[in-house]
């Protein structure tokens, strides 16, 4: 099954070195937009894209029949 990697190395190269976030944290009302915090954010956020959505993505590609033997399986599996 194919994966995806957020391209994480690139979105950090343009938000610290061509935009200059750390420029952020100087505004009012985003004193806690440090680099830091904004690497935390992107790296779950990653995750989410990488692990939820990619994955689900993909099952919805899935034929309808393969969704529908998985459920009638899972349904036929329970005991009382």
């Amino acid at each position: 099954m194919p994966a995806y990697k957020a391209p994480l190395d690139d979105i950090r190269f343009l938000l610290h070195d061509v935009h200059d976030v750390a420029q952020l944290s100087a505004l009012p009302g985003f004193e806690e937009a440090t680099p830091d915090m904004i690497d935390a954010v992107l790296v779950e956020g990653a995750k989410i894209c990488e692990e939820v959505l990619f994955r689900g993505a993909l099952l919805s590609l899935l034929p309808i029949q393969h969704h529908t033997t998985a459920l009638c399986l899972q349904s036929c599996s329970r005991e009382p």
